[in-house]
């Protein structure tokens, strides 16, 4: 695991607590010759991060995760899955064409937008999710908000399936699931507060543990 790229990596956003040029360096201390930016929502830190790992003779991955949203869903319709607000789902271009074609995506004005932590996000539907399929990306999915994982906190194993292989049928052997052991050096408390549409919250912390019969 020693030259392990993560492959959902934020620079400076509310999601990360470390910094681009930090990021950059332990990227060239992996020794992998690569750095992934995976920026949140938007593409805010994808020049600069290219431009720090291009100094760094370091190849750039850039990528974005989305917000998923799309009401007339025939899986989730009807079960409980509904109150789920968003999902998210992690995009990385493969080529320039790709990239150009994100830029465009996330940067149309009439695009339906969110609002999460104070601040206005894009989102995306199967519709936008069919498109990126017939580009040159890889799609990534891991962790508790991702359009699979989180139906798991509403007990809808089955939706989280159904919506795998819709996924896996649209980007076949572009389609990775992301299980990453991490270990830290300092004492962190973790935790995670979502929050339905129906108002009611549910806190996920490091001693919490999701069960369900569906790999």
């Amino acid at each position: 695991m020693k030259n392990f790229i993560s492959p959902n990596t934020h620079l400076s956003s509310f999601f990360t607590g470390s910094t681009v040029e930090a990021m950059i360096k332990k990227s060239k201390e992996l020794g992998t010759g690569y750095c992934v930016c995976t920026d949140n929502g938007y593409l805010t830190n994808i020049v600069k991060g290219y431009n720090k790992a291009k100094k760094e003779s370091l190849k750039f991955i850039a990528g974005c995760e989305l917000y998923f949203v799309d009401k007339e869903c025939d899986i989730i319709k009807g079960t409980k899955a509904e109150q789920i607000r968003y999902y998210t789902i992690t995009v990385h271009a493969k080529t320039q064409d790709a990239y150009q074609f994100l830029v465009k995506k996330i940067s149309e004005k009439s695009r339906p937008k969110i609002d999460i932590l104070d601040q206005e996000y894009p989102t995306f539907n199967w519709a936008d999710l069919q498109e990126f399929s017939m580009k040159d990306f890889t799609i990534v999915l891991g962790g508790p908000q991702d359009i699979v994982c989180k139906n798991l906190l509403v007990d809808e194993a089955i939706v989280g399936a159904k919506i795998f292989n819709k996924l896996k049928n649209m980007f076949g052997q572009n389609l990775y699931a992301s299980i990453i052991p991490i270990e830290f050096d300092k004492k962190w408390e973790s935790s995670s507060i979502f929050t339905f549409t129906n108002g009611q919250t549910v806190t996920l912390d490091s001693s919490l543990m999701a069960e369900t019969n569906i790999a």
